[in-house]
């Protein structure tokens, strides 16, 4: 389904890109959602092969237009305290309460309130297609029911929502993108979430790699896992790591410029191979709680 965020909730009026929604495919449903957040500046449709591969790997997928303009790194790093600023204004975004004037996000424009209105949208118009499980006796979301995700910017609110809930699963495609001179920022620590439900997946060759993801991932926790993986040499199980980077040549034929930094998740720069598949299917379905198996005809329960 392709759902206006207004015919949800009237009192949403900026960030009006539709929403894009996709339903587990029938035998692999997990009685999962699996929320999905895009990077800067973009809607929801610019991810549409990974996010149809969480509905393979059977979740219920909602990809929220949300505001995404501008890019915090548009303002955050030259703000008098960086730190502060990526804090508050990705709380603002996701709950909408007033944090900072940085952004003018209201709770009516909120990623809660919009996923919890798409959400009683999606159960009012197509009861048969399960959407209730993931609301609460009052309309609330259940969060121990969603896994978040998001690239770029959308990964950074994917781990700020896991900070601030218990959340099923996270998946971080280039990110968390935050950094303050040559680290990353404070706000990214354990939260409610803990790290053994968190995954990320960077390509080498994005410029925000070093120092900024290796630092967030660090205080994430990621590493106790293990080292990073390269995924396109290895297989699941990926010896149980939660940190991932990729030296694939994108899409684009070149690691020119945006290319690395989208190649993760954005659908111009994913490297798909000759029957048409994206390349980094098995890293992707890892970290989403499914392995494939190696001649990619089964889905079978988590190897992560």
């Amino acid at each position: 389904h392709a759902v206006s965020p207004q015919a949800t909730d009237p009192a949403i009026n900026v960030a009006l890109d539709q929403h894009l929604v996709f339903l587990p495919t029938r035998g692999a449903r997990n009685g999962r959602l699996f929320l999905f957040l895009a990077s800067s500046r973009v809607p929801p449709a610019v991810s549409q092969i990974f996010e149809r591969e969480a509905a393979m790997v059977g979740y219920h997928v909602i990809a929220l237009s949300y505001p995404n303009t501008p890019g915090l790194a548009s303002f955050c790093p030259a703000a008098s305290n960086p730190n502060a600023c990526y804090d508050q204004v990705r709380r603002q975004i996701i709950t909408g309460s007033p944090q900072t004037t940085f952004v003018s996000v209201n709770a009516a424009n909120s990623v809660d309130n919009r996923l919890e209105k798409a959400l009683a949208y999606l159960d009012a118009q197509y009861p048969e297609e399960g959407w209730s499980q993931f609301l609460d006796d009052e309309g609330g979301i259940k969060w121990k029911k969603i896994a978040v995700g998001g690239h770029s910017q959308g990964a950074g609110h994917a781990a700020m929502i896991a900070k601030l809930r218990f959340v099923d699963r996270v998946v971080l495609l280039s990110g968390v993108t935050d950094g303050v001179s040559n680290t990353g920022a404070s706000w990214v620590t354990p939260g409610e979430t803990p790290a053994d439900r968190i995954y990320a997946l960077s390509h080498l060759r994005d410029a925000q790699f070093s120092p900024y993801y290796l630092a967030n991932w660090q205080s994430l926790g990621l590493f106790d896992f293990g080292s990073a993986v390269a995924p396109e040499a290895s297989f699941p199980p990926f010896d149980g790591v939660h940190t991932f980077v990729t030296d694939l040549l994108p899409a684009t034929g070149n690691y020119t410029a945006p290319a690395p930094h989208a190649s993760t998740g954005v659908d111009f720069a994913v490297r798909l191979d000759g029957q048409g598949n994206p390349v980094l299917r098995p890293v992707w379905r890892y970290m989403l709680g499914y392995c494939p198996t190696p001649n990619e005809i089964s889905l079978t329960p988590s190897c992560g």
